[in-house]
């Protein structure tokens, strides 16, 4: 069934700076930071900007790459799991609560005192 979200219920990033988000300004702003740092040492800007330039990347990368809904140091984490785990095949796992409910009835079928004779019976047919 195919299902689409209405406008109330989809989320928004809200904007701090123009186009910037949250992340994004907090991103800007260490960029911003390391390049006057490294001009203070340097006393260039030219070669302030390229000894920040690995702060600006990593940045740069955390602040504005997004894959689907995910973004950088999420995408990452995903990626160091399915590494370790080797679980490609399955990325994405879902609670069903219908199966806990059995699971949950099976249990009590088995601890029921086998004496009784409906659960005897209500235990031969969860077996068949």
């Amino acid at each position: 069934m195919l299902t689409l979200p209405i406008e109330s219920e989809i989320e928004k990033e809200h904007k701090v700076i123009r186009d910037f988000n949250k992340r994004q300004t907090a991103c800007a702003v260490v960029i911003g930071a390391s390049v006057i740092i490294m001009y203070s040492y340097a006393g260039s800007v030219e070669l302030g900007i390229a000894l920040a330039s690995p702060v600006i990347a990593l940045a740069g990368a955390f602040g504005w790459y997004k894959k689907g809904t995910l973004n950088a140091e999420e995408v990452v984490l995903k990626r160091v799991k399915e590494y370790i785990y080797h679980n490609k095949t399955r990325k994405y796992r879902t609670k069903n609560l219908y199966f806990s409910l059995l699971n949950k009835g099976y249990a009590k079928l088995r601890n029921a005192d086998m004496s009784d004779k409906k659960t005897a019976e209500l235990i031969a047919k969860a077996k068949k």
